[in-house]
């Protein structure tokens, strides 16, 4: 996804005439469909076609995923269950996963208490679209001196 706002690096008084723009948009094409698309293009052998199956039955998770848990292991604090996200946000992270099939960001967590740290939204995301297994990274803990 790009975001952004459109700026114009000259002052418009020295901009005689009109301003074209330029609209673009880039879509992510699921896993599945990448190989739809490839096994269409080449015939695929039965060796092959073994290995496939075995990558799709692994959990595929975002950049930094270092597990991957059940939702139920994981234990939220109180102060977040206290707060309510954005839905608007909250929506954009849902639509995203649809679309991707894998949240965005892993779920951060403490490693021996499984205490939530960081990615309430998306802990409330998991729970929505019934997500059994969520991809985690572990809270990086600081050395103090």
């Amino acid at each position: 996804m790009v975001q952004g706002e459109p700026t114009l690096d000259v002052p418009m008084d020295d901009c005689p005439g009109e301003i074209g723009v330029i609209c673009f948009r880039v879509s992510i094409i699921p896993e599945k469909q990448k190989e739809t698309v490839n096994a269409e293009k080449e015939p695929v052998k039965e060796p092959e076609k073994k290995e496939e199956v075995k990558a799709e039955e692994q959990p595929k998770g975002p950049e930094e995923t270092e597990d991957f848990i059940s939702l139920d292991q994981i234990q939220v604090p109180e102060s977040f269950l206290q707060t309510r996200p954005n839905p608007y946000k909250t929506q954009l992270v849902i639509d995203h996963v649809k679309q991707a099939g894998i949240l965005d960001e892993p779920i951060t967590i403490n490693r021996e208490t499984k205490v939530l740290t960081d990615g309430y939204r998306r802990y409330i995301v998991a729970e929505k679209l019934n997500m059994k297994i969520v991809p985690v990274m572990y809270e990086k803990i600081s050395v103090e001196s």
